[in-house]
């Protein structure tokens, strides 16, 4: 996993760079038949779609530098380390989910500035807990201007709008051999284990065959594995 470096200054705070979503190169098998191939495929399939129809990308869905993506109150550069810390999840989390919500953070106990110090803190997108880690660099010495670290989330935030955006853009919308793509009814926003099937699923349904995906959360946002 990718973890974002930060950099934030005593008296300024740095920018953080978020993830953005990506293709993950994973494929769905996905050469077109022909030949005999076509012919022992050509079957109809019984499997029937699945409740939610993804038809076109997703309005709510935005640009990663969109300002309905930046959290309200920015702190100064007189404002408390923790302060900007927190402010810079909520920033994370708001570019992670692609859609605006409510968002607040909080490190109950500070974030430590020394070498190698682990700190916690905890984003919430529209009620949804995120924890994060905050590691301070090893390089970190008393008194420097910048203090670098990694925010480590635990969880992945999964957001269903976000979801079907990326199946759309990824299976459907450069592909004239599709019939129908559709997902299951997956919550508006939910916290997940990253890398790990959330038990939600998307089909892509084209003359042929019918394929159904397992949906995870990665580093890059929603993921998609052929089921076989």
């Amino acid at each position: 996993m990718r973890f974002p470096k930060i950099l934030i200054g005593v008296v300024a705070a740095a920018a953080l760079t978020a993830g953005c979503g990506s293709d993950d190169g994973s494929g769905d098998g996905d050469s077109r038949p022909g030949g005999a191939a076509a012919e022992e495929q050509n079957e109809p399939s019984e499997q029937e779609d699945l409740p939610v129809a993804v038809t076109g990308p997703r309005p709510d869905v935005l640009d990663t530098d969109d300002d309905a993506l930046q959290p309200p109150d920015e702190p100064d550069s007189s404002a408390d380390f923790a302060r900007k810390v927190e402010h810079k999840l909520r920033a994370n989390v708001l570019r992670s989910a692609k859609v605006a919500g409510e968002t607040t953070a909080t490190c109950p106990d500070g974030v430590t500035r020394e070498a190698g110090a682990t700190s916690r803190c905890t984003v919430t997108y529209d009620g949804v807990e995120i924890p994060y880690e905050i590691v301070i660099s090893d390089s970190y010495q008393e008194g420097d201007f910048l203090t670098q670290y990694k925010a480590v989330p635990k969880k992945g935030l999964l957001v269903a709008e976000a979801v079907y955006d990326t199946f759309w853009k990824q299976k459907g919308e450069d592909d004239p051999y599709v019939e129908a793509l559709t997902c299951d009814e997956i919550p508006a926003a939910e916290a997940v284990d990253l890398n790990t099937d959330t038990g939600h699923r998307c089909q892509l349904r084209d003359e042929y065959r019918t394929t159904r995906f397992t949906v995870t959360m990665d580093s890059f946002g929603p993921a998609f594995k052929p089921i076989t």
